[in-house]
């Protein structure tokens, strides 16, 4: 529950009065594929199945359970969520599908950390450029990890750099 949350935030507060404190929130796309299968949830997505939209806010209605703990301790400065969504060289799903059944539940896990000002740390592995606007319209603060051997990071940085901030940027398959 909430209770629970704010309680582990103060605690960690407690033991680190000086240190910016973080907690992952997680996400919910892959937790959607671990419940119904790979297969299962993209021809959910495809088919516009009413129950992937059940499962899908009650997964969120969890995230927000979580978020909104560390919001009422208002101890937290940053909350950590992602789900992968890049391959190598483009999105896992059309941006349309992403705008329309992902954005929306995001942005409502966004903004309770951000009205609580808690900074937005999303996470997602490859090329994601279709979506970053997006992201950053409904609330990002970091983007995380910028793979270069994806997405050339100078480019994101004049692109994108004085409105998010980038941590990564470092070619993990390659160094």
């Amino acid at each position: 529950t909430a209770l629970h949350f704010q309680q582990q935030a103060l605690e960690a507060r407690a033991a680190a009065p000086d240190r910016f404190l973080a907690f992952g929130a997680g996400g919910f796309f892959q937790a959607l594929e671990n419940i119904r299968g790979p297969e299962n949830c993209w021809m959910d997505l495809a088919e516009d199945h009413p129950g992937i939209h059940e499962l899908a806010d009650y997964l969120v209605a969890g995230q927000l359970s979580r978020i909104e703990g560390y919001a009422r301790s208002g101890v937290v400065d940053c909350i950590q969520l992602g789900d992968d969504w890049g391959a190598q060289d483009r999105l896992l799903i059309h941006p349309n599908t992403w705008r329309s059944f992902f954005k929306p539940r995001y942005a409502k896990m966004f903004s309770l950390a951000r009205d609580a000002g808690i900074h937005v740390w999303f996470h997602s592995d490859g090329w994601i450029l279709e979506i970053i606007e997006d992201l950053i319209e409904i609330g990002i603060d970091i983007l995380n990890p910028v793979q270069p051997e994806c997405m050339d990071p100078a480019m994101m940085k004049a692109k994108y750099g004085d409105r998010i901030a980038f941590w990564g940027c470092v070619g993990t398959q390659t160094t």
